[in-house]
């Protein structure tokens, strides 16, 4: 099995940028398939029957289509094709003109049989025919009016594993003992526990550098030295405001 692609370690805040800014690109564009759609369906809408049935059926369509309108129970499912029985006017079989209103013309049988220039022109109307049937199902969209999905709200929810890791960096003095204690660009952080009354500092505890990491969730946590790794979600409710 090939290697499943990991997504790399980012800090919080740029992962939580990263799924708001791709929900947002596949958000716009969605509107923006949609909206083209729309566009194709109209431009089809006025088309006629001809350039519908080159541009929308293929042959297999076309083949499907002769086999329902003249229908046999066995292999090529059909009753007309090339060198099939064909009895003309005035009891016409398979009635050719009574299902499609093509009148066959002398060069589309012989000898009591379907020629080739017969059997496709028969399809060609059967194409025509299906064409038809589709312009009219979709202009009846167009006419109900053609429905539209707006994303109003959502939730994004993504599995992931948080690390906070001491980084380390330039040393500093703490501001309580003097002595050196591992920084980084960051400020070193101290929790203090007030007297509100009395206004006196009672307790200070030096918080170590640290950096939030997320990455995509592995199948187990670890816990390091310098770095502690826990499973969670980050969940993000937006809605859209246009």
């Amino acid at each position: 099995m090939p290697d499943e692609k990991k997504i790399p370690e980012l800090g919080l805040a740029e992962f939580v940028s990263t799924l708001i800014r791709e929900t947002f690109d596949a958000i716009i564009t969605a509107q923006e398939e949609q909206t083209e759609k729309i566009a194709q369906i109209a431009e089809i809408a006025g088309l006629p029957p001809d350039e519908v049935a080159a541009a929308l059926l293929t042959p297999e369509d076309a083949l499907a289509g002769l086999q329902r309108i003249f229908p046999a129970g066995e292999a090529p499912f059909s009753t007309v094709y090339e060198n099939a029985p064909y009895r003309p006017e005035p009891n016409e079989y398979p009635p050719v003109f009574v299902t499609t209103g093509y009148i066959m013309q002398k060069a589309d049988f012989a000898n009591g049989k379907f020629t080739l220039t017969g059997y496709n022109s028969v399809l060609q109307k059967v194409s025509q025919m299906l064409a038809e049937e589709k312009l009219q199902l979709i202009r009846e969209m167009m006419r109900n009016g053609l429905p539209k999905i707006q994303v109003d709200q959502g939730k994004i929810l993504a599995r992931v594993s948080f690390s906070v890791k001491e980084t380390e960096g330039e040393t500093g003095a703490s501001p309580t003992t003097g002595t050196s204690a591992v920084t980084t660009g960051l400020p070193l952080t101290f929790l203090k526990k007030i007297d509100v009354l009395g206004g006196k500092t009672l307790k200070s505890i030096q918080l170590p550098a640290a950096r939030m990491m997320v990455k995509q969730a592995a199948d187990t946590g670890s816990t390091t030295s310098d770095a502690t790794s826990v499973f969670g979600e980050v969940e993000i409710h937006f809605r859209t405001i246009t």
